[in-house]
């Protein structure tokens, strides 16, 4: 009789256990992989969900809070800023196709990742170069975890726009090749003509004027631009945003290369006579002068 009570008891003991581990979540039916270490938290959330550009794609990679390794089914959206979807998959993942992963700089280990990657000719073109993406994780088990990422470097009908704007530029411009030494430094003046760039939401059309220039001395040389100025009769019209050359502290045998562009230059029917692009300073302290006279 006593060792019935006995056996009644260790049943009853098995049964509370098993039932205080499945409440706690230690007993999920998914498949785990991973070190299992003593004080380990329960499967809550993903903790960590990037996406980071390399080369032509985008590579993800998400970490669970518990930094174990789960099957599942991952749901990933892409949206651009204004929530239209321009890339949707959907895939299983296996526990055993999460690995270790750690940081680079550190090597600090950070539990068992996914990761996978996206190819940029794979998404749609957004109406910016921003976004964010979505992942939503549901387990073998039914369990969902969601999390977002925001990304700075989708395709964009900007970007598109760009490039025509560009191809267009070139195939209009004319180009010169005229180069000023001064300072130590050969200026050249490699083309110039109307182009026509985004601001924010606009399209607006300035005179453009690519330059590169070499440093030929022994020390670094500065090309000042900030006060460059496009001049055509009694007329003066300074840069915009948007101008791209950088002249400042060029080292010794460096090249630098960019343009400016100059804001509310009308066209050529409306300049009188020639046109000079002035770079610099009136004194030598603070950079070379150099000047350019051409035809619009």
């Amino acid at each position: 009789m006593e060792k019935a009570q006995l056996l009644g008891v260790w049943v009853i003991g098995i049964g509370i256990i098993i039932a205080v581990l499945l409440v706690s979540g230690y007993m999920e039916t998914d498949s785990i992989i991973g070190q299992i270490l003593y004080g380990r938290p329960d499967l809550e959330s993903i903790e960590r969900f990037v996406g980071v550009e390399e080369g032509d794609s985008i590579r993800f990679y998400f970490i669970f809070n518990d930094r174990l390794g789960h099957d599942g089914m991952a749901i990933v959206v892409i949206s651009d800023d204004l929530d239209n979807n321009i890339y949707n998959s959907q895939f299983d993942v296996e526990a055993y196709d999460f690995s270790e992963y750690e940081f680079n700089t550190t090597e600090e280990g950070t539990g068992m990742a996914y990761e996978w990657e996206v190819p940029y000719s794979d998404i749609e073109t957004g109406v910016s170069s921003i976004g964010y993406v979505h992942l939503k994780f549901i387990t073998t088990g039914g369990r969902q975890f969601d999390a977002d990422a925001y990304l700075f470097s989708i395709p964009s009908g900007a970007d598109q726009a760009e490039e025509a704007n560009e191809n267009e530029y070139v195939q209009s411009a004319k180009t010169s090749g005229e180069h000023i030494t001064y300072n130590d430094l050969r200026v050249t003046l490699v083309r110039h003509g109307y182009y026509t760039y985004g601001v924010w939401d606009e399209n607006v059309t300035g005179y453009r004027a690519d330059i590169k220039a070499e440093n030929l001395g022994n020390e670094s040389k500065s090309l000042v631009t900030y006060r460059a100025s496009l001049i055509s009769g009694s007329s003066q019209y300074d840069t915009a945003y948007g101008s791209t050359f950088d002249g400042s502290s060029i080292p010794p045998n460096e090249t630098r290369e960019g343009y400016m562009i100059f804001k509310d230059v009308p066209g050529p029917e409306d300049l009188s006579g020639n046109t000079i692009l002035f770079i610099g300073e009136f004194w030598t302290g603070l950079g070379a002068t150099v000047v350019y006279m051409f035809t619009v």
